[in-house]
């Protein structure tokens, strides 16, 4: 039987997933998010991206988020291979080549 482990607070259980993720996708930023009604807030990152400028902490509006087209209902990710051939972004397109968000 494998042991469970125990978490004593979101910390450890943010670090422990975002280090599992880290092996399977290992130069890739990787963050953990929340959604309350309009609003996404950057709980947690990977590590610091020399090219993208997001934060723990930061708060951005639904709307001006790639996550805005995820469908919760049918519970399937979204994938952009190319944010700048994506027709569904347009209006993002400045934000994202700040951001340097390729896909």
């Amino acid at each position: 039987m494998q042991e469970m482990t125990l978490y004593r607070n979101f910390d450890e259980l943010a670090d422990d997933v975002l280090e599992l993720a880290k092996g399977i996708l290992p130069d890739q930023l990787l963050y953990l998010t929340t959604i309350e009604e309009d609003q996404l807030m950057i709980l947690r990152l990977s590590n610091n991206h020399r090219r993208i400028e997001i934060r723990a902490g930061q708060v951005f509006e639904m709307e001006q988020t790639l996550c805005r087209h995820i469908n919760f209902e049918q519970n399937e990710p979204i994938w952009y291979e190319s944010v700048s051939d994506d027709e569904r972004l347009e209006d993002m397109q400045d934000t994202l080549k700040v951001l340097q968000i390729e896909s």
